[in-house]
């Protein structure tokens, strides 16, 4: 038997909370990341780090989104890290 569209958006609605903590818990170690970075006197952008995470992110992408797709989800990630370690 199939989910019905009210089943369907309740399993959308749980993943997107996952999601959201997962995102939360990545911008907390991003901070840390941050924390270091002002120690040591790095800057916060590291394009070679970032195209190595994104790289990561498409290769262990299966699909249905396309690898742009999860290029263009990661740099938007990215953007909004670097503002959390400035």
């Amino acid at each position: 038997m199939h989910k019905t569209i009210t089943e369907l958006r309740e399993d959308i609605d749980r993943i997107d909370r996952q999601l959201v903590e997962l995102l939360n818990n990545r911008a907390n170690v991003v901070m840390q990341i941050g924390q270091i970075k002002r120690m040591e006197g790095l800057q916060v952008e590291d394009s070679s780090r970032e195209e190595d995470i994104v790289r990561l992110a498409e290769d262990s992408n299966p699909g249905p989104f396309s690898r742009n797709a999860i290029r263009n989800i990661f740099m938007a990630i990215m953007s909004e890290s670097r503002k959390l370690q400035a």
